[in-house]
């Protein structure tokens, strides 16, 4: 065998070997440890981030410490939709004059559009059409309302950050509130169905 056989061969050996490591399979989901996920927001699905100033009296009020607005008639009110065009809704749990709790939904796109930019009530407004994401937050008043945010297409076509208030405290004839345990706007009602868990 000559030398240039001899480094040919090894060569071959080498680069069989090197062939025959694994590698890392293109169908494996790359993970993230739990602590990580819970720091991420979804698009157009958030929880309300609730105001701090009254926890204490929260602990009260019901098992598992949900956030209350509304002037203390609903809780564990969410965004729903996923970020889907025409879906994003309010949904949650508020309570009747009589004490009874109602599981309540309504479709934001009733009660709201976009204004160049700018979040403004208007029935059948069908703001998520240029509005995404969306968050809720709490407005940290005695009423305790909500804030819709949400980056809006200005009329260039740019995302711009806008918010508007929602609950009895906004003097608005379209204000989602809750009346009766149903989630509504203006002249549209929601939808209300029993709550067996409460």
């Amino acid at each position: 065998m000559t030398g240039l056989e001899t480094i040919l061969v090894i060569f071959t050996a080498l680069l069989g070997s090197i062939l025959a490591l694994p590698s890392p399979d293109p169908r494996r989901i790359p993970t993230r440890p739990a602590a990580e996920i819970e720091k991420i927001s979804l698009p157009g699905f958030s929880q309300v981030q609730p105001s701090r100033e009254n926890a204490a009296d929260d602990e009260d009020r019901q098992p598992g410490n949900p956030s209350w607005v509304f002037n203390q008639t609903c809780s564990q009110l969410t965004l729903g939709g996923r970020g889907k065009k025409g879906a994003t809704t309010l949904g949650g749990t508020c309570r009747d004059q009589d004490g009874v709790w109602w599981d309540t939904s309504i479709n934001l796109n009733l009660c709201f559009a976009n204004d160049g930019g700018v979040l403004q009530y208007r029935d059948s407004g069908n703001f998520d059409n240029e509005c995404r994401p969306c968050i809720l937050s709490e407005d940290g008043t005695a009423e305790k309302g909500l804030t819709l945010k949400c980056n809006c297409l200005n009329p260039d076509g740019m995302p711009q950050y806008t918010f508007i208030g929602m609950g009895p405290n906004f003097d608005h004839p379209l204000t989602v509130k809750a009346v009766a345990g149903r989630l509504i706007c203006g002249d549209q009602i929601g939808n209300k169905s029993p709550n067996f868990a409460g």
